[in-house]
């Protein structure tokens, strides 16, 4: 099924049908975890970036760049209370006025319209932060929240569903020098959390 099918419906209807949809598949699963809580052994990601000037120079770079993301690829928001920790689900359901306004916003324009980080007629654009761990790049939530949790719900009637044109900060780090330089300050990085949280075969992502 594409969006473009259903975005013929009033918002109201479209809501209803999204969320029918995730309780007859059994798709309630993904949860965000908090990036600047969340620790990987004695630090979370937030903490290791703030801490970059302690590792040699090179260790953490970071470029930017606009690029169009797959939703499944988000795996955690920059401690935003709502919507970490939570299951979509859930949030989903007690935002539904926020949601049905956005889906409003689709069907005036077209159905990337809210999705756009160029779109001004929203407040915010859409940023993430970017990490890569084992091979695997994952996305961080900085702004576009609900666009974002809209946009994966969208991905998983119509799985060729993309975010246009997101705003990136990509940390780029060598984790083998962020690991030696954290055993001898006597911390630990919890390789096998990163690994998990950073896989496909996550349970409750």
């Amino acid at each position: 099924m594409k969006i473009q099918d259903i975005l013929q419906y009033e918002a109201e209807e479209i809501y209803d049908f999204i969320l029918q949809y995730i309780q007859k598949n059994n798709l309630d699963t993904k949860v965000l975890f908090d990036y600047q809580e969340e620790n990987f052994g004695s630090l979370s990601l937030s903490k290791i970036i703030e801490n970059r000037s302690k590792y040699p120079l090179g260790t953490i770079k970071h470029i930017e760049y606009q690029k169009n993301i797959m939703p499944s690829e988000i795996i955690s928001t920059s401690s935003h209370p709502h919507f970490c920790n939570k299951p979509f689900k859930d949030i989903f359901l007690y935002q539904k006025r926020e949601f049905i306004r956005l889906l409003q916003y689709l069907k005036m324009q077209n159905p990337n319209f809210a999705f756009e980080s160029n779109n001004m007629t929203l407040q915010e654009k859409i940023e993430y932060y970017a990490f890569e761990y084992c091979g695997k790049k994952r996305f961080i939530i900085v702004q576009g929240h609900h666009r974002s949790l809209l946009a994966y719900l969208f991905s998983l009637i119509d799985n060729s569903y993309v975010l246009n044109d997101v705003d990136i900060t990509e940390y780029i780090i060598d984790w083998n020098i962020v690991n030696e330089k954290m055993n001898l300050e006597q911390l630990y990085l919890d390789n096998k959390k990163l690994e998990n949280y950073f896989s496909d075969s996550k349970s409750k992502f």
